[in-house]
């Protein structure tokens, strides 16, 4: 039997996006497609930090516009735009301008260097934490995981990690 795990930056978007939206209580907040916008349109950098703090030895990057911070891994720059399957997020580009700025060359940010970019986010906390802090609070409480298959209504394995 096959074993389920995160082990790698796409799986890892794909899990706390959801975990997000379903759990931070905000108002704005209702759904994977809010989350995406909140970690593309101001979160940016709470994201990343979540990211690193898991894949330590991922490098915080930038974006040319000096306006959005990603996570540079195994040669693949990482987003919460990764949540999207290649279909969304083309479907996505066509209809905004935006996201073709956003997703343009990008400079690594060196480690000396990225306390200058605290002030990116929007400063909103859930339970007192930031949000990279509430995220990785929550996923280092998880004890196990529960992969579920909609289609057929059944849990298929259970996996304890504590």
């Amino acid at each position: 039997m096959s074993k389920y795990r995160i082990n790698n930056v796409d799986k890892f978007i794909k899990f706390i996006i959801p975990l997000f939206a379903e759990n931070c209580n905000m108002i704005e907040i209702q759904n994977n497609r809010d989350a995406i916008i909140y970690f593309t349109h101001g979160g940016c950098y709470e994201f990343a930090k979540a990211i690193k703090h898991f894949f330590k030895t991922s490098k915080f990057v930038i974006n040319n516009n000096n306006d959005h911070i990603a996570i540079l891994y195994n040669g693949e720059i990482y987003d919460a735009y990764n949540y999207l399957s290649e279909e969304e997020l083309f479907n996505l580009t066509v209809h905004n301008d935006d996201i073709h700025k956003i997703l343009t060359k990008f400079e690594i940010i060196n480690e000396d260097e990225i306390e200058k970019y605290n002030n990116f986010g929007m400063n909103i906390k859930i339970e007192d934490k930031s949000i990279d802090k509430w995220i990785i609070d929550e996923i280092n409480d998880i004890e196990s995981i529960e992969v579920y298959d909609e289609n057929i209504k059944t849990i298929k394995r259970t996996i304890t990690y504590k």
